[in-house]
């Protein structure tokens, strides 16, 4: 199920709900089986199952990683408990024995900046060692770290980067 998540692997059920078919009753469980993927994609890109995964230490590349409308609701919510989330979102890219756990951690900090306005701030204020342990990665990322330093250098560049309509500010 958790591979039917990807968008593009709703795809198929989706054209196939676009066709009339004889059988009502298959035209039924394609509605079925479309409504419990969304039902799994939403409860798999909550808020809860991402501090879960934090709190766990050991990140994946799961759906809730990718959600854009997960950052768009949720990339606020890094702010509670003192930037509790964020601080040990750094620590995991920093710290993480695992490249598919630290390569997760800068995609997702390169999410956090460009999904909530404040978030560069934020970040420089409230881990102000992200900026060098992404640059450390680059610099050296290991054994087979070629997938960990694109995402650190991604998550480099977000942070870096001014959207024009506030450089005016």
């Amino acid at each position: 199920a958790e591979a039917l998540l990807k968008g593009d692997a709703r795809r198929p059920i989706e054209t196939l709900m676009l066709h009339t078919f004889a059988d009502g009753e298959l035209s039924d469980d394609l509605r079925h089986v479309a409504d419990a993927l969304r039902e799994r994609a939403a409860a798999m890109c909550s808020w809860e199952e991402y501090t879960r995964e934090l709190a766990s230490g050991e990140f994946a590349w799961s759906p809730v990683h990718k959600s854009e409308r997960f950052w768009k609701e949720n990339a606020a919510r890094f702010e509670e408990k003192d930037c509790e989330a964020l601080r040990r979102l750094v620590r995991l890219l920093a710290e993480s024995p695992s490249m598919t756990t630290r390569a997760v951690a800068c995609f997702d900090l390169g999410h956090f900046v460009t999904s909530y306005e404040p978030g560069r701030r934020l970040l420089n204020a409230a881990c102000p060692h992200a900026k060098p342990a992404l640059l450390e990665i680059l610099a050296n990322p290991g054994n087979d770290g070629v997938r960990l330093q694109q995402e650190a250098l991604r998550a480099l560049q977000k942070l870096l980067s001014q959207k024009w309509e506030f450089m005016a500010r």
